[in-house]
C-alpha cells in the first residue's frame, strides 16, 4: 500500500520541513532577542549620543555668534533698531496729539 500519507519518501520530508521549522522558529526567537535586548539599546544609545553632538555643536554655534556681535554689532541692526526707535516715538506723539485733542473737545481738527 503507496498512499501519500504511508509513503516512506513523503514521510522523511515531512520530517524534515517539522524540523526546518522548528529551527527557524528557534532562529527566529534568537533574533527577536538579540534585537530587543542588543541592536535596539544600541542604536536608541547612538541616535541620543548624535543628538546632544548636534545640540552642543549648535550651542557653540549660536555662542560664537552672540560674542561677535557683542564685539561688531551690524550696521544694519542699528539701523534698524533705531528706525523702530523712530517710528514708536513718532507713534506715541501721534497719540498723544490726539488724545489731548479728545480731550480738549476738539475731535475733528
Amino acid at each position: 500500500m503507496n498512499t501519500p500519507t504511508h509513503d516512506s519518501r513523503n514521510t522523511g520530508l515531512a520530517s524534515r520541513v517539522r524540523e526546518d521549522i522548528s529551527l527557524l522558529r528557534q532562529d527566529i526567537g534568537h533574533l527577536v532577542r538579540h534585537t530587543a535586548c542588543q541592536s535596539l539599546p544600541d542604536g536608541a544609545r547612538n541616535l541620543a549620543q548624535q543628538a546632544r553632538q548636534g545640540i552642543v555643536s549648535s550651542s557653540n554655534l549660536a555662542l560664537s555668534r552672540l560674542r561677535s556681535l557683542r564685539k561688531n554689532p551690524p550696521r544694519h541692526s542699528l539701523g534698524i533698531g533705531g528706525g523702530a526707535l523712530l517710528v514708536g516715538l513718532l507713534a506715541a506723539g501721534t497719540y498723544l496729539i490726539c488724545r489731548s485733542s479728545c480731550k480738549n473737545g476738539d475731535p475733528g481738527e
